[in-house]
């Protein structure tokens, strides 16, 4: 069952308001009276009774009942409506009712407000009505003041301008407009509804002239709330320092001489009530002349204690000789606070995600909290020290923030900028004692100071760790300069730091790309791979960045270093000074040119052939010109008694460049020597411009015996000499038939039709333009004129011909047999399909192969 009703619940209801409930069950049931729904502070409303919904839909399931709240009771009071479980409400299957369903409290007032009524009053004084609860004021009500020797004399109150509520709406105060006669009594009359509280019920009002008389006298007396100096003290309230001095002043104001004028009673009137009322003992009532302006003093000693928290007004009572009575002191609240602001907690916000504590330049933010809003003035030298480090008073949050809201009037915030060096343990991160808050200026808002006892220390469970960490060596494992040995395996950085947790991350940037490691002991590794080292480009300087934060967030000042890539080995080129055949006696001045600055190379490196390093010569270093300390230069003489080359070599791994990448490639220079001295000899003399070798040979190179007389139709002729040849300058190549017939021509300038390798001369038959560019199968023989080629030295071949250093071959087709084996007709049936074969004999010159083999389909007619 849900019960809802048709009030807001924000709404209160007052005398003669009615509500209405509904009781909704989840299915039609039966047995639900009103003798079930359980009704606190309230009543049905006579003649009405439970009313069950007609509507088909809801038949048997909703339900409804109006109420009246109970008479008479107070603010604060609440209607209940709420049935119990009960066996007796049963759905169709009999099933029982067993929750309980109670409506939210409905708040009902209805009890008419009640006043305490002014008594007597000077002739300019005011009337007030004070209620226990507030009130509105309905200004179509009526309020008549009557003289009561004759009720024809009356004052009609205009209450749209005569009456007002103070800021409590509690206090009603009636400006009769003018002053009131002297010695006059006066009654006051006030229609029913003239005042309702804020549930709408009315004020009773007074209908008789002996419900509110008063008397007007001629006598009074104000009551100031003064300290020690006389100073008025009340505009915030009365603070703890104001107590401890705290007086009451006042002045008598007697105009019409009335004798024996004495204060009968001072009574400090509680707003909340009698209960915090404090009377002033009459043993300590001040005494004073009865003459009109004769001031009195009620000591700080004489006051009774007045409840901190409570807000007061002065009532006092005065009597005169034939027992005139009359009232004065101070209608206007003054609140007694004097107990102090109490430091409720403390707060630090947390380091940024992942850092163990505050970094530089972090602000470190301390909240405090009090139980009360708080007030300041001139409060910017406030300041709370944690670990020796100032935290000074944000002028832009909590209480020091104009505009700042009930909550932010309770909150004080202190701030700290983490410096260079900076060093607090968690263990000092508390707040030691009292005297480490300093709070200039600020009170609660009668001007009572912060309290700052309390237990000590306050923990706050931060660390400050402004230490910035360094970056110490950076050590590659490669040096300054990258060579081809190193990038041949992973790399190592080194990097030395301080002020560094273990397990923290070093990052490494090389060409963009980032590398990292984890520090142990101030000291990371980081392993760069082979793989991008071999990407880095030769001849490049690549810089590299390196990083590290502490836990705290620190970061180190970035490390910056640089190498270059050298992954070139050095190369040699040897020259030497001679152009000529050297000759018995000259000495030849050899030069080693590297492409770069090398180091390791000594003459013992210099392999000489057929010569000698000249006596007490040594390798000179260049150093002048393009090639500065690039080249050296040895002096060297041929051996005696020879004929040939002189070779100076230098091996491979012999020296080593700068980034220490050693020489791949040996390096050489020949140069032709003739020592020996000239026999009568008639020779043909080759003289190469390009390498200076100087050769003597009068031999006529020489056919070889052809390897194979037999070839294929399209297989090369090959011609093979006893030494190197070349083309001569004239001169054919014949290939006849063996009816003597030409096949085919070779001039010796169509270069298309042959090539020269060393000693072999090759044709190609398939450039001869021979029918299907083939020799078909026959015998053929070459013939050649003298001097078609010639050996390097320029020694003409001697003539081929048919009968003279022949050179004859056959030419063959290939060819192959073809035959089943395995099938005995022309048919392959079931069983001989699994076991049949193809088997036949080529024929053909040279080394053969099958490259082919196709199955045809015949379609027989």
């Amino acid at each position: 069952m849900i019960i809802s009703d048709d009030k807001a619940d924000t709404l209160t209801l007052k005398t003669g308001d009615t509500i209405t409930y509904t009781f909704t069950f989840s299915e039609a049931v039966t047995g639900f009276d009103k003798s079930v729904i359980n009704i606190s502070n309230g009543a049905i409303k006579t003649g009405t009774d439970l009313i069950a919904s007609t509507t088909p839909a809801d038949a048997g399931k909703v339900y409804t009942l109006t109420v009246v709240p109970s008479s008479d009771l107070d603010v604060g009071s609440n209607l209940t409506v709420s049935v119990s479980a009960n066996p007796a409400i049963t759905d169709s299957a009999g099933n029982a009712y067993s929750t309980t369903a109670a409506n939210n409290e409905q708040a009902i007032d209805t009890k008419a407000p009640v006043a305490t009524l002014s008594g007597n009053m000077v002739p300019n004084a005011n009337l007030t009505m004070t209620f226990l609860e507030a009130v509105t004021i309905n200004t179509a009500g009526s309020i008549v003041i009557y003289d009561k020797a004759n009720s024809d004399t009356l004052i009609t109150i205009d209450i749209a301008n005569q009456v007002s509520l103070d800021s409590t709406n509690k206090i009603i105060t009636i400006n009769p407009g003018s002053d009131l006669i002297v010695n006059k009594n006066y009654y006051v009359k006030i229609d029913a509804g003239t005042f309702k509280d804020t549930a709408g019920n009315n004020y009773e009002g007074i209908d008789s002239n002996s419900g509110w008389g008063f008397l007007v006298s001629s006598f009074t007396t104000t009551a100031q709330w003064v300290d020690a100096s006389g100073n008025s003290v009340s505009d915030n309230g009365i603070n703890a320092s104001e107590s401890s001095t705290l007086a009451i002043q006042g002045t008598l104001t007697n105009s019409g001489g009335a004798a024996g004028v004495v204060i009968s009673a001072i009574t400090f009137k509680a707003a909340s009530g009698t209960a915090n009322d404090k009377v002033v003992d009459t043993s300590n009532l001040p005494t004073f002349a009865s003459a009109d302006g004769t001031e009195w003093t009620l000591a700080n000693s004489k006051i009774p204690a007045l409840v901190s928290g409570e807000t007061y007004t002065i009532e006092i009572n005065l009597s005169s000789t034939g027992g005139g009575t009359s009232t004065g002191g101070n209608t206007t609240p003054v609140l007694i606070d004097t107990a102090a602001p109490i430091i409720t907690g403390w707060a630090v916000n947390s380091p940024t995600d992942g850092q163990s504590g505050f970094k530089v330049d972090d602000v470190i933010e301390l909240t405090m909290t009090t139980n009360e809003a708080l007030s300041l003035s001139n409060a910017t030298s406030s300041k709370v020290t944690i670990g020796n480090k100032e935290f000074t008073l944000d002028t832009r949050k909590g209480a020091a923030k104009a505009g700042a809201s009930v909550d932010e009037l309770k909150q004080l915030f202190f701030t700290y900028t983490v410096k260079v060096d900076d060093s607090v343990s968690k263990a000092d991160f508390e707040i030691t004692n009292a005297s480490a808050i300093a709070l200039t200026g600020v009170t609660d808002a009668v001007g009572n100071m912060v309290a700052t006892t309390g237990t000590y220390p306050v923990e706050l469970d931060r660390n400050v760790d402004g230490v910035v960490p360094t970056i110490g060596d950076i050590t590659l494992n490669w040096g300054d300069i990258l060579n081809a040995i190193e990038d041949n395996s992973n790399g190592t950085v080194t990097v030395a730091t301080t002020g560094v947790e273990n397990n923290q991350e070093v990052s490494l940037v090389i060409n963009q790309k980032t590398y990292t490691g984890t520090v142990t002991s101030n000291s990371a590794t980081i392993t760069v791979t082979a793989t991008d080292l071999q990407a880095l480009t030769h001849g490049q300087t690549y810089s590299y960045k390196v990083n590290i934060k502490d836990t705290a967030g620190n970061p180190a000042i970035e490390k910056i270093g640089d190498f270059k890539v050298d992954t070139v080995a050095p190369t040699l080129t040897i020259t030497d000074n001679e152009d000529a055949t050297a000759k018995a006696g000259e000495e030849i001045i050899f030069t080693f040119t590297f492409n770069e600055v090398v180091t390791e190379f000594t003459k013992e490196d210099i392999v000489i052939t057929n010569g000698t390093i000249k006596g007490g010569a040594d390798l000179v270093l260049v150093t002048t010109g393009v090639n500065a300390n690039k080249a050296y230069t040895l002096v060297v003489v041929p051996n005696t008694d020879t004929q040939g080359n002189l070779e100076v070599s230098v091996a491979a791994d012999k020296f080593v460049d700068i980034a220490g990448n050693r020489n791949m490639v040996a390096a050489n220079d020949i140069q032709v020597i003739d020592t020996l001295a000239p026999n009568a000899l008639t020779a043909t003399a080759l003289i190469s411009a390009e390498s200076n070798d100087v050769v003597v040979d009068n031999t006529a190179p020489i056919l070889t015996t052809q390897a194979s007389a037999e070839l294929g139709e399209t297989s090369d002729l090959i011609l093979d000499f006893n030494e190197d040849i070349q083309a001569g300058s004239t001169g054919s190549i014949v290939i006849k038939g063996s009816d003597d017939g030409v096949i085919a021509t070779i001039n010796i300038t169509e270069t298309t039709k042959f090539s020269i390798a060393g000693d072999k001369l090759t044709i190609d038959v398939s450039a001869l333009g021979l029918t299907d560019n083939k020799l078909t199968q026959g015998s053929y023989y070459i013939t050649m004129d003298a001097g078609t080629v010639t050996d390097i030295a320029g020694n003409d071949a001697a003539a081929i011909t048919k009968d003279t250093n022949q050179w004859a071959f056959e030419t063959k087709a290939l060819f192959t047999t073809i035959a089943w084996i395995g099938a005995d007709d022309n048919y392959i049936n079931d069983s001989e399909k699994d076991a049949t074969a193809l088997s036949g004999t080529v024929a053909g010159a040279g080394t053969l192969s099958i490259t082919k083999i196709e199955f045809l389909k015949v379609v027989i007619q």
